[in-house]
């Protein structure tokens, strides 16, 4: 038998070089898709609207494909054409509509205000609608930029922000404003280590799976408060989220305010603004005895040092102080209708700062997410006594200065509805 050989051919290979790993880009891209809700109620022989809800679903911009692929295989099955709202579906539906949107969540937040009858403000009106409307969709997008600012790790952020397609929103002057204040926030927000570019959108939920997100978001909200006067336990929403309630008094809204100053001075003629005048001499005021003596109190001084240091330090009333003093007086309340409401406020208070105690790291046996077994009359003493446990383990646990904000928001609210039962 004939051996065989093998010719091997020499094969050259380039040098091994170690090269440090990189990441494949230097962006990450997200969207904000952004729908309404209106809560109406029956006064006399209409429907009054009460409360107007804005919902917020952030994605990344790479999971898109992967939502619209579930969405459409789960909550249109049956190959329906016609699109499906929050109000035209069932509340079972609507949940496992959100539980979809769930995986790809990065993260969710709420605005809900007061509903108002723009024809009230007479000549006033296209300026007030025109503000609320700012105050409404784009104020609420800062706070969502600065949380997106610490969760991405990249260099460059890209916000898309997509509105669900009205008549006004997609055309001037509602399509500049909305520009303007949004990339006004972007550069107030971006730093030199992070770049935050956000773009404008506006898209017919019929072809947008992340409007109808959004949609399904709102009205489950909406859905929300209007079971909790009744059934305070019931839960459409299966994630947690940001919410924003702003005060029904408009003149102490500091955003309001400011939005409808810019939107009054851009109507002004320029011509009849006053040129800026030279200063001619540059010499201080003169003050008196008991004011420069003043200046140089200790706790001014302390008082300055951390307003230049920490421009969100905020130094006033403790609210936790507060609620707890305030949940003391609640426990004389004998009126069965009045402690009735009083367990609904309580309960919806637990399951806001129930989302909180989760990213505190507060173990299920130190929150107790639920207050008591029952919502009666029987249990009113133990649902006060487990809110105030609930509060105290929260203050003490807390102690990022931005998410702190929001439960200070949650308690102010609180105490503001719990006050008059007092």
């Amino acid at each position: 038998m004939r051996n065989l050989i093998y010719h091997l051919k020499p094969r050259f290979y380039p040098p091994f070089e170690l090269k440090e790993k990189t990441n494949k880009t230097d962006v990450e891209h997200f969207k904000v898709y952004i729908d309404e809700s209106i809560l109406y109620e029956q006064q006399d022989a209409s429907m009054i609207a009460k409360r107007f809800i804005v919902a917020f679903y952030t994605i990344k911009a790479n999971n898109i494909e992967r939502l619209n692929r579930a969405y459409k295989q789960s909550i249109y099955a049956n190959k329906s054409s016609n699109e499906k709202k929050s109000n035209q579906v069932s509340d079972k539906t609507n949940r496992r509509a959100l539980k979809i949107a769930q995986n790809y969540l990065v993260n969710a937040a709420v605005l809900e205000r007061s509903a108002y009858d723009y024809n009230q403000f007479g000549t006033w009106k296209k300026n007030m609608l025109l503000s609320l409307e700012l105050l409404s969709y784009i104020q609420p997008i800062e706070n969502i930029l600065l949380r997106l600012k610490e969760y991405a790790k990249t260099a460059e952020i890209i916000v898309d922000v997509i509105i669900d397609r009205t008549s006004q929103n997609c055309i001037d002057p509602c399509l500049s404003l909305n520009e303007d204040l949004l990339k006004r926030l972007a550069k107030e927000i971006s730093d030199p280590d992070k770049k935050i570019s956000v773009n404008y959108q506006t898209a017919d939920s019929k072809d947008s799976y992340g409007i109808q997100v959004a949609d399904m978001f709102a009205g489950a909200y909406r859905k929300e408060l209007s079971y909790h006067r009744n059934e305070p336990l019931v839960s459409l929403i299966p994630f947690p989220y940001h919410r924003e309630i702003l005060e029904p008094e408009l003149q102490q809204n500091s955003d309001f305010l400011k939005i409808l100053g810019q939107i009054v001075h851009e109507q002004m003629p320029q011509n009849i603004l006053p040129a800026p005048q030279p200063i001619i001499e540059n010499k201080p005021p003169v003050k008196n005895k008991r004011e420069r003596e003043w200046d140089y109190h200790p706790f001014v001084k302390l008082k300055t040092f951390f307003k230049k240091k920490y421009d969100n330090l905020y130094i006033g009333k403790d609210v936790f102080s507060e609620a707890s003093a305030l949940i003391h007086k609640l426990k004389s309340v004998n009126n069965a209708k009045k402690r009735m409401r009083i367990l609904m406020l309580c309960w919806d208070l637990n399951k806001q700062l129930g989302n909180f105690a989760k990213r505190a790291g507060l173990k299920p046996h130190t929150f107790a997410s639920t207050l008591s077994q029952k919502t009666d009359d029987k249990h009113y003493e133990k649902t006060l006594s487990n809110l105030q446990r609930n509060l105290n383990q929260l203050k003490n646990k807390y102690n990022d200065r931005f998410e702190r904000r929001y439960v200070i928001r949650e308690l102010r609210v609180f105490n503001k509805q719990i006050k008059k039962y007092c």
